[in-house]
């Protein structure tokens, strides 16, 4: 999951004539009377996966594959199969293999969807963030798109960043270009603290500067009673301990722009 200073790119009470809450499954659903034929969903057909992305008009949702029902996986498999029928019909050879291969993908690792936002959800003022737990239904898998039709109900929240749902932040700066803005470091620090969220401030491009300074910027910022790292993206400095870290972890990436 990650997220800029403000946002990358629920829940509470909503309009009465919209949503309620549903105490069976922890999501918000349209009340019966507000519901027509076209924006009603069999249960079973939507897969869940995590907001990853937030733009304006459309979010990017990670699926984990090994999480997906069969019934989903075999509805991916007949979806491709007539696409490759008739590619295979048009002599699309190209598309043809492209679609064999995609076949053949095993349900293991994590794919993204970009998806556009169900018009209940607009209508009833829903704001998705970063790390909502989310339903997609009318997935097209060969465009990987679909629609967000639902969202869970979220474990936490924070307005800064603007994120839910997730175990952990890294808190990124830069040793140099530019240099660490104390400011922006309390302003998340305050605001992460006050959620009771763990974080760890991340000084990166460490390559670019001496030991003695990394090591000056580290015992300013453990005086504070805050963990930090220094690690350089470039050379790959500390990342394998970082990734250890991170290991079954949801995590947000947050800071300034040009930290790498």
């Amino acid at each position: 999951v990650n997220t800029g200073v403000g946002a990358v790119v629920r829940r509470g009470s909503t309009s009465s004539t919209t949503t309620r809450h549903s105490a069976r499954s922890g999501r918000w659903r349209p009340r019966a009377g507000n519901r027509n034929q076209q924006d009603t969903l069999p249960d079973g057909e939507e897969a869940v996966g995590q907001v990853v992305t937030s733009y304006s008009e459309v979010v990017k949702v990670l699926l984990e594959l090994e999480d997906l029902p069969d019934h989903i996986w075999d509805a991916r498999r007949e979806q491709l199969t007539a696409a490759r029928d008739v590619a295979l019909n048009a002599g699309e050879l190209e598309d043809v293999a492209t679609l064999e291969s995609m076949l053949e993908q095993d349900k293991i690792g994590s794919m993204e969807l970009i998806c556009v936002i169900r018009k209940l959800l607009k209508k009833a003022k829903v704001k998705l963030m970063v790390g909502d737990k989310v339903s997609v239904s009318t997935i097209d898998w060969l465009q990987s798109s679909g629609m967000v039709t639902d969202v869970f109900e979220r474990k936490m929240a924070l307005s800064e960043p603007k994120v839910a749902n997730v175990d952990l932040a890294l808190l990124v700066f830069a040793m140099v270009t530019p240099e660490p803005s104390i400011e922006l470091m309390t302003r998340f620090t305050v605001s992460l603290s006050k959620a009771g969220l763990p974080f760890i401030i991340i000084l990166n491009k460490a390559d670019m500067v001496s030991e003695q300074e990394c090591q000056e910027w580290e015992d300013r910022i453990k005086s504070w009673g805050h963990e930090v790292r220094c690690v350089s993206v470039k050379t790959s400095k500390n990342l394998v301990e970082l990734q250890e870290t991170l290991k079954g972890r949801v995590t947000v990436l947050c800071g300034p722009s040009g930290v790498g």
